[in-house]
Parts: C-alpha cells; sequence; structure tokens
C-alpha cells in the first residue's frame, strides 16, 4: 500500500501509488465523483482503490479503464506489467489513436506498419553484414 505523505500541512498525496488510476484520472481531468457516477459507485469507493486502501479486482479495472479510455496495464505501475513499460513517444502515439477522430488511427496505424517494415529491413541488413 502507499504511504500517504504531508505537504503543506494540508494537502496529501501517495509517495509510492499502488497503481496509476489517480494519475490516469487527473490526466482526463477528471474528478472522484464524475468517475464514481460514471461506475454507478460513491466518490470513496474510488479514492479507496486509488490510495490502496482496497485492491482492484480485474472486473473494477476494466471498468475504470473503460471510463478513462486506457488500457488495464496503463492503469498498473510499470513494475507491475514490466512488458507494458512505454517510452513517452510511444506514450504519445497512443494517446493520439485514443482522443484522434475517425481518420487518425488508421493514419497512425500505417505509419507504424511503416516504420516496424523499414525497422526489419535494418535488422535484415544488419544480420547478413555480420554473417558476411
Amino acid at each position: 500500500m502507499g504511504k500517504l505523505i504531508d505537504i503543506t500541512g494540508m494537502v496529501k498525496r501517495l509517495e509510492n501509488p499502488p497503481n496509476r488510476i489517480r494519475e490516469w484520472r487527473k490526466r482526463r481531468r477528471m474528478t472522484l465523483l464524475q468517475v464514481a457516477n460514471a461506475l454507478n459507485t460513491t466518490q470513496a469507493q474510488i479514492s479507496r482503490f486509488e490510495i490502496g486502501e482496497r485492491e482492484v479486482d480485474l472486473a473494477w479495472l476494466r471498468r475504470i479503464g473503460g471510463v478513462l479510455s486506457v488500457s488495464i496495464g496503463e492503469l498498473l505501475n510499470p513494475e507491475d506489467v514490466p512488458l507494458a513499460a512505454r517510452t513517452e513517444d510511444e506514450r504519445a502515439v497512443l494517446e493520439a489513436m485514443r482522443v484522434g477522430n475517425d481518420t487518425t488511427a488508421p493514419v497512425l496505424r500505417r505509419v507504424a506498419e511503416g516504420l516496424i517494415g523499414h525497422a526489419r529491413e535494418n535488422d535484415q541488413d544488419s544480420d547478413q553484414r555480420k554473417s558476411a
């Protein structure tokens, strides 16, 4: 469970949050009340999840992720999902795909496919030079 620390005598924040629910809620500029209402629950319930007073099960992660438009993996801490760790650039591309219009995602997908193909060609060229 994350440890609460006191800052400025009034505001408390988590030093080591148990998950990234609060982070994503704030990124989406949503209040506890807005998230709670969207999930048909209480603000206290969401707060307990955010600070680790209550463990978040898979069903809740799915529901919360749906409201915040993020994957379950993005709600977890990177050390809990090492393969899900992303760079800032990767997160920016994913965010662009999520918030873009109907034409954004297909364009980004084509760019990604082109980059993947280019990277594979470079890897093959490198392998051929090593074996030569």
